[in-house]
């Protein structure tokens, strides 16, 4: 207790702050799991006491059903905000259900399982052009290989992907804070070209767009609103746009819905006890 009461505390005098928790979890899909992520806050310029500082984290995630999950993901502030980099590395190795969103009684007909392994790692290259405004590239990069499916017709010959994307990226971020958000508006709109020569042979387009808004509602009480949707155009089922993860649609694992576009939202109270 003493250690979970100290972890949000000021530890400006610290050159890496670092924090470790775990977090056993269950579901029907995946069975009972356990993941542990350590989170460290650092500042690249220990001078700047205005700006927010860095953060990273390194995840990894086990389950009864043959789950195992390993990465990192965080954010990169150059001294005074004058840049960013968002970035996340990913390795994982499930055995999922996949299927399009079900219609007329055709979940069945749409639905199947495998066993794959995929990595994955994506960059945003930001600078600051106004007040809380950012822009700059955007790279993307997955590759995926099944290893066992029982209706590789659904899949029509894609039994292993690589994808290599680049675009740009458009940032408007007033958040007070990035992990811990108590107030402020996040909002971000990537667009991503995959040409065939660096794409599987497949050409087409990617749109994900994010807006959070946060606010305080009473002492401890914090409500935060997410939007956030993938546009696909033209791309193979491997790279469809996919519903689900640790942040949003907590029910779902990543995957276990696709389909060309997806649009979700969800509010969440947060209340410190």
């Amino acid at each position: 207790l003493n250690y979970l009461n100290n972890t949000n505390k000021n530890k400006n005098h610290k050159k890496f702050d670092f924090s470790v928790l775990p977090g056993p979890h269950f579901s029907s899909d995946t069975g009972l799991g356990l993941g542990i992520i350590g989170m460290g806050l650092y500042r690249q310029d220990r001078r700047d006491t205005i700006s927010q500082p860095s953060n990273v984290s390194i995840f990894g995630d086990i389950t009864t059903k043959s789950s195992y999950t390993v990465g990192i993901f965080g954010t990169h502030v150059f001294p005074y905000d004058k840049g960013r980099i968002d970035y996340e590395i990913a390795a994982n190795y499930f055995k999922e259900s996949f299927g399009e969103w079900a219609t007329k009684g055709q979940q069945r007909r749409n639905e199947g399982t495998m066993k794959r392994w995929k990595i994955g790692a994506k960059a945003n290259f930001l600078w600051e052009v106004a007040r809380n405004v950012f822009i700059g590239p955007s790279l993307t990069y997955d590759f995926a290989d099944i290893l066992e499916i029982d209706r590789p017709e659904l899949l029509a010959g894609q039994e292993h992907h690589l994808e290599i994307g680049v675009g740009f990226s458009l940032a408007y971020d007033s958040r007070d804070i990035m992990t811990r958000p108590t107030r402020g508006v996040y909002l971000n709109v990537t667009q991503l070209f995959h040409p065939k020569f660096l794409s599987s042979g497949y050409a087409y387009t990617t749109t994900d767009f994010r807006f959070n808004t946060y606010g305080k509602l009473w002492r401890g009480a914090v409500i935060g609103g997410d939007l956030r949707g993938t546009l696909s155009f033209g791309n193979p089922l491997a790279t469809m746009a996919l519903l689900g993860n640790s942040s949003t649609m907590r029910g779902y694992y990543k995957g276990r819905y696709r389909d060309k576009h997806i649009l979700q939202a969800q509010v969440e109270l947060r209340q410190h006890i």
